[in-house]
């Protein structure tokens, strides 16, 4: 996997400017507005930094990213509720994009997470977007290789990669 810097996932695309923003989105939803294609974001609340970007990412090419702390439907407090609602968006959402960090791996919730979509979702609708701060592997978390993963192209473009082959999808249409 091509690593994505945190610096470089911030010169790719604007972020979303903050929750007004995503709580647009979620309105207009509800109102029956034209949508994109929903992406859930699994990631790290920590990585709140990079995850804006992330978003922005997404949105920059298509997609309606959806991040459950920006949802006022999620609980105040982490429960069982919490987890019953990650998996209904989980299903409800096109594709589902992991922004594999060093801390969203060591994230209980992340691989749970992927291992709920992975189930639901079959290979073809998961990305991983690798963001790392240095040029170090996923050692102990190699079962990130078999899932596809977003990376730069050749033309400052960004495609999604089946893991082994060197022509990937470009983003916009693998969102779509």
């Amino acid at each position: 996997m091509d690593i994505i810097t945190r610096s470089d996932l911030k010169g790719i695309a604007p972020p979303y400017r903050s929750f007004s923003e995503a709580r647009a989105g979620e309105l207009r939803k509800s109102a029956g507005v034209a949508r994109k294609p929903q992406v859930f974001l699994s990631h790290c609340h920590r990585d709140n930094d990079v995850v804006l970007n992330a978003m922005g990412l997404l949105a920059h090419f298509g997609g309606d990213p959806y991040v459950d702390w920006l949802d006022p439907g999620m609980p105040d407090q982490t429960d069982a509720q919490t987890a019953q609602l990650i998996k209904v968006k989980i299903e409800s959402c096109a594709r589902f994009v992991l922004l594999a960090s060093d801390r969203a791996l060591i994230s209980r919730w992340v691989p749970w997470e992927l291992g709920f979509g992975d189930a639901r979702k079959g290979l073809n609708r998961i990305a991983i977007l690798p963001v790392r701060d240095g040029d170090s592997e996923y050692s102990g978390c190699e079962y990130l290789q078999i899932y596809s993963s977003i990376r730069s192209t050749d033309n400052y473009n960004y495609a999604v990669f089946v893991p082994g082959q060197t022509r990937g999808t470009l983003l916009r249409e693998w969102i779509s």
